[in-house]
């Protein structure tokens, strides 16, 4: 039977309603990124499933060129663990590279810079970032 991310990290004896917000705002004042409210959602799920994934000791092995991820972007690395180090203790885990750089790739994939919507455009064009 599915079972809903927030209702699996309940079973697990997690709290998904607040840490991970707290978290990713950490993660923005080290980066000096601002991510929008959808991508924060959407990366929230993930990080919810994250830890799920942690926990269940079930992580994403593989990613492709992780060692090349890793090199280019330790800054990131760096400071995802520093931000998301009260979550680590709390479940004695430590996030490997592989869910940073999925992460990474979400933030990215839908924080690149959009032109803003005109009213020719239409409302499709419009977006909530």
């Amino acid at each position: 039977p599915y079972k809903s991310p927030a209702a699996a990290l309940t079973a697990i004896g997690g709290d998904p309603s607040g840490d991970e917000f707290t978290q990713m705002e950490r993660l923005q004042q080290l980066t000096g990124d601002v991510i929008g409210a959808r991508v924060s959602m959407g990366l929230y799920v993930h990080l919810c499933c994250l830890v799920e994934r942690l926990v269940t000791r079930s992580p994403i092995e593989n990613y492709a060129d992780e060692q090349r991820f890793a090199n280019e972007h330790n800054d990131f690395v760096e400071a995802f663990r520093t931000s998301f180090s009260d979550i680590s203790a709390h479940y004695h885990v430590e996030v490997p590279v592989t869910e940073i750089a999925y992460a990474y790739d979400y933030i990215n994939s839908r924080h690149a810079p959009r032109r803003q919507a005109t009213p020719n455009d239409g409302p499709a064009a419009q977006q909530d970032e």
